[in-house]
């Protein structure tokens, strides 16, 4: 049995921002745009493959059965979530301006401050003094993308956005 290891943290940030916690097949298969409880799933069922391309947010129900072999019904197939997973981004793109393109790295750099303020360490954004509005949004992702973290971390993000901010 392979131990799974944890998805970089990241990585992990830029798929639940890019599907804003949506499950691709309760999308695709039902129309259902709602916000679900999940996890990300390994769309070639190799737990060591976190190359972003390889993973999707689905929810507990559908996780399930992508992972489960059935001997009489049909399951459900990688090619599936991947078609999905594809359609489901392009709508939250279209629907949910705070996933819009990406012009200016702002997944990346909120990953990255995520990343710096777990460690404790200094951010730099390479673009000096982030503008508020990125810090903002920064706020915003972290809430609405929330990662399960301990009370240190949300308040060292907090303090460190505030004090910024301020």
């Amino acid at each position: 049995m392979t131990k799974h290891k944890k998805i970089p943290q990241k990585i992990l940030m830029r798929v639940l921002v890019a599907c804003a916690r949506r499950c691709c097949l309760c999308f695709g298969l039902d129309g259902d745009f709602s916000e679900k409880k999940g996890q990300v799933a390994h769309i070639d069922r190799n737990p060591a493959n976190h190359n972003e391309h390889n993973l999707v947010y689905l929810c507990l129900l559908h996780h399930d059965n992508f992972d489960s072999s059935t001997s009489q019904s049909k399951g459900i197939i990688k090619e599936e979530v991947l078609f999905y997973r594809n359609k489901l981004l392009e709508t939250v793109k279209t629907r949910l301006p705070a996933q819009a393109s990406d012009e200016h790295g702002t997944q990346e750099t909120i990953a990255t401050f995520l990343e710096s303020v777990r460690h404790d360490q200094p951010f730099n954004s390479g673009m000096g003094v982030l503008p508020k509005a990125v810090l903002r949004y920064i706020l915003y992702s972290y809430k609405f993308c929330r990662v399960k973290t301990d009370l240190l971390f949300d308040n060292l993000i907090f303090a460190h956005t505030r004090q910024i901010l301020s």
